[in-house]
């Protein structure tokens, strides 16, 4: 009985290493590159369909603005591929943004750093409960 089971579960993993493909590789680019992208496609008159099959396998390196969306909205040729569009940019929300968006304003030093974390305790400590 243990030789069977061992056989049953030797020809499962074989069938599945069959049909196993491996997850194509996504390509990385700059909102600006997505941008060009768009242009380029938009150029070549290429159909809603065809553009989000290329868009599928994108991922941004970098956070889209607000207003870069509207920009790649505006371009995109049809509903399927604005679609496509706003997925990209959500899964793009945990970046970080672009160096020019940045604050150049330095971390707090260890003395503020105390103050903000003392006025979090009275916070908690005093206004919460109320």
């Amino acid at each position: 009985m243990r030789v069977q089971r061992r056989g049953v579960d030797l020809a499962a993993a074989v069938v599945l290493l069959a049909f196993a493909r491996p997850a194509p590789a996504a390509r990385r680019m700059s909102p600006q590159q997505l941008q060009q992208t768009l242009m380029s496609a938009q150029s070549a008159h290429r159909k809603d369909t065809d553009l989000v099959v290329q868009l599928a396998d994108i991922e941004l390196n970098a956070r889209v603005s607000p207003e870069e969306l509207e920009q790649l909205l505006a371009i995109s040729p049809g509903p399927k591929t604005a679609a496509e569009l706003q997925a990209i940019a959500d899964a793009s929300v945990f970046l970080d943004p672009p160096p020019g968006e940045i604050p150049a304003t330095p971390a707090p030093d260890v003395a503020t750093q105390k103050a903000i974390i003392g006025k979090t305790i009275h916070y908690v400590a005093r206004t919460l409960p109320t």
